[in-house]
């Protein structure tokens, strides 16, 4: 029942509110502005132009010889060599699949540096929201206080209560007038942080409510399905399937290399020219290269294991803890509305049917309910942004 209750509240959010679309403007700014963003991006093409030298051919060589005779009369020799060398990752492709693969682990990893940024600039919108809340509830508490201040001014200067109850009404005031500054503080500096984030543009977001996404039913299903998107989790798997293929790209280089060219010798009065043919054979250059590549994927495959039961852990912790904080966010919401007797309070206190410390005990009370709802409703936000990181 509950659950039909969070999710009859999400729906009512999503109608009166577009916060959600208030965020994605201000972060597809971000990504448009960011000065980090752009400086990665063509640091990932600067790495993705790198691996593609790894697929080319080594150079060609060639050689001059111009020789003179000793004794004189047997005349001149020129000769003239070009040559070029293949291996056999060369020949059969396997060189332009490993760059293939270590450019999709680039992407991955910028990917991943993207979302990074993206998600700063969305808790900050989300702490921003937070923030418009508490100042909204916070401008109705000052009213009220602004109120009850003045009719206390007026029953002190006409005599009919004492210094104490006026000086209680006054500092009431003060302590709200001091939430407000601190409150429009803490909003100044997210904008601040987000117009950092925006390459140094201004940005806006009045929302006060949140668009509350409800949590997934079946958590083992939704990280199956997250884990396959994640570029992080990805990103490991991919290194260990590329480390894996490097192990063929070891084995088949430390096969001998060949190479083709064009000779040709020009003497006194006679001239050869052909075509030449080359082995090498790797004795010693690459003896410990296929020991290394088996290392490295052994290494590669523990680090992926090891990622995916860490991200599982941290994930599954974060679900619970959205769960907790659900239930907590239904109760909130459940005591606000049966104690929401603020204005009745002012009444109240106007008709002299309370104590002026009653109000004050009382709203107290309802402000502080009030902050604790903006503040589990911020927290789910925030552990939901977590959970969908791979969303951005």
């Amino acid at each position: 029942m509950r659950k039909i209750l969070f999710l009859c509240t999400i729906i009512l959010n999503m109608t009166i509110c577009a916060n959600n679309d208030e965020i994605n403007r201000i972060l597809a700014s971000i990504e448009q502005n960011n000065g980090s963003l752009k400086a990665l991006r063509k640091d990932a093409d600067i790495r993705i132009m790198a691996n593609r030298e790894e697929m080319m051919p080594d150079d060609p060589e060639a050689e001059f010889a111009y020789l003179w005779g000793s004794p004189h009369e047997i005349g001149k020799r020129q000769d003239v060599n070009v040559s070029q060398g293949f291996d056999i990752p060369l020949i059969t492709g396997m060189r332009k699949k490993v760059v293939s693969r270590e450019n999709e682990l680039v992407e991955l990893n910028h990917r991943w540096e993207r979302i990074c940024v993206l998600m700063e600039a969305k808790k900050m919108c989300i702490e921003l929201i937070y923030y418009n809340a508490l100042r909204q509830e916070l401008d109705k508490q000052l009213q009220w206080a602004e109120h009850v201040a003045a009719l206390y001014r007026k029953q002190y200067d006409e005599g009919n209560i004492g210094m104490p109850e006026y000086n209680n009404a006054q500092l009431n005031l003060a302590e709200i007038k001091h939430e407000v500054a601190r409150v429009d503080i803490e909003r100044k500096r997210i904008l601040s942080e987000l117009k950092r984030l925006n390459g140094g543009i201004a940005v806006e977001l009045s929302s006060t409510r949140y668009d509350l996404h409800p949590l997934p039913a079946d958590f083992e299903k939704w990280y199956e399905q997250m884990e396959q998107r994640n570029p992080m989790l990805v990103y490991a798997y991919k290194e260990t399937e590329l480390n894996r293929y490097r192990i063929k790209v070891a084995k088949k280089a430390n096969l001998p290399r060949f190479s083709v060219g064009y000779l040709m010798e020009n003497v006194v009065g006679e001239r050869y020219q052909g075509v030449t043919l080359g082995i090498s054979v790797p004795l010693w250059r690459n003896s410990q290269r296929l020991e290394y590549a088996k290392t490295e994927a052994e290494a590669s495959e523990m680090h992926a294991t090891n990622a995916r039961k860490e991200f599982y852990e941290g994930f599954h912790a974060l679900y619970q803890q959205a769960e907790e904080l659900q239930q907590v966010l239904l109760d909130y919401h459940d005591a606000v509305k049966l104690y929401n007797n603020a204005e009745l309070l002012v009444k109240a206190l106007d008709l002299g049917e309370i104590s002026l410390m009653d109000y004050l005990v009382q709203m107290k009370f309802y402000y502080n309910m009030v902050a604790k709802v903006l503040e589990v409703e911020r927290d789910y936000e925030l552990i939901y942004t977590d959970l969908t990181q791979d969303e951005l």
